[in-house]
């Protein structure tokens, strides 16, 4: 509905600093002010957008030609904020209009699984269902988010903007029939930035050294097949205000002493505590019990990694091919 006679255009903020990129922006816990001009026959109503790409989405499905390949990005708004989902949905959840707001995204996957199956096309499809960070209820410290009695994140620790379990650990499910196994488990150690990869090896494109630089293949792991390429087995982690977080394994090491999210005011730094965090995942997914104190060696190894990667400006080896490690099932 863009009229191009009135294009969209962005004003910038204006306050010192946030002229650079968004890699090269402070990261003191606030973040750059952009706002909106122009495009009024283009704006839409907040209830009406999961309605409106759903039936873009079903009917770009339905008239596609079936001989040929395609790819369909479908970033849904739900469930962030405003919470305003359409009225048909109102009042079917038990926790609410955020559970209201769920219920309509189940809906729409739904809606699109369905287009696939009535034109054929579900057994030649991958379907890929994940979400970019953790539930919010309220940008504040928050050590187990909770709406209505339901917890956001599970057991996880954290929310959204945090680089704790409950700000990063996501959803992803897979579908492909006869290639997934059907309600099949891995617990490979995966990051959103390993898509690119996973898509070239899939294809069999050779990604050039400088391209995908902390980006891994999970293929093996999505077909329940020997990977081809080296696998990750270590992730960085980072919060809002930029504080670091490094797993390699079970082992995560957090460079400061809370999760680094969105705060009103400072954390102040408590000399009585010690100035890292270190969890055993495998035994303590919550991370509830600080053991940095008790695994020196484990602290010095992480942090020793995390500075590897740093100097090279990569965690991905630059030839894909290289030894494979192996995955834990």
């Amino acid at each position: 509905g863009l009229d191009p006679n009135d294009p969209i255009r962005i004003t910038p903020d204006k306050r010192p600093g946030c002229e650079h990129d968004y890699l090269h922006r402070p990261r003191n816990g606030w973040t750059a002010r952009l706002g909106v001009q122009g495009g009024e026959a283009a704006w839409y109503k907040h209830k009406d957008l999961a309605q409106m790409l759903t039936k873009r989405a079903v009917g770009w499905l339905k008239e596609h030609d079936k001989r040929q390949p395609f790819f369909l990005y479908l970033a849904h708004r739900n469930i962030h904020g405003p919470l305003i989902p359409d009225p048909r949905f109102r009042g079917t959840s038990d926790i609410g209009v955020y559970g209201d707001f769920l219920a309509e995204l189940d809906w729409s996957v739904g809606e699109v699984l369905d287009a696939l199956d009535e034109a054929e096309l579900a057994s030649d499809t991958r379907v890929l269902f994940t979400s970019d960070n953790g539930a919010v209820v309220k940008y504040e410290p928050m050590d187990h988010a909770t709406i209505n009695g339901h917890a956001v994140n599970g057991v996880l620790r954290g929310q959204k903007t945090d680089v704790y379990e409950g700000g990063v650990r996501v959803p992803l499910i897979a579908r492909w029939p006869k290639h997934v196994p059907a309600d099949s488990e891995d617990d490979s150690l995966i990051a959103l930035t390993d898509m690119l990869a996973t898509f070239a090896d899939f294809f069999g494109v050779d990604l050039p050294e400088n391209a995908g630089e902390d980006s891994f293949s999970f293929l093996g792991a999505l077909l329940d097949q020997p990977a081809r390429q080296a696998t990750r087995d270590a992730m960085v982690n980072d919060s809002f205000a930029g504080m670091l977080a490094i797993r390699h394994g079970d082992w995560k090491l957090i460079l400061g002493q809370h999760g680094g999210g969105v705060s009103k005011q400072p954390i102040p730094y408590d000399r009585s505590q010690p100035p890292g965090q270190l969890f055993h995942l495998g035994r303590d997914i919550r991370e509830a019990t600080n053991v940095y104190e008790q695994h020196p060696a484990n602290v010095e190894k992480l942090t020793d990694l995390l500075e590897r990667y740093r100097e090279e400006g990569r965690s991905a080896p630059a030839d894909r091919r290289a030894a494979q490690e192996p995955r834990n099932r």
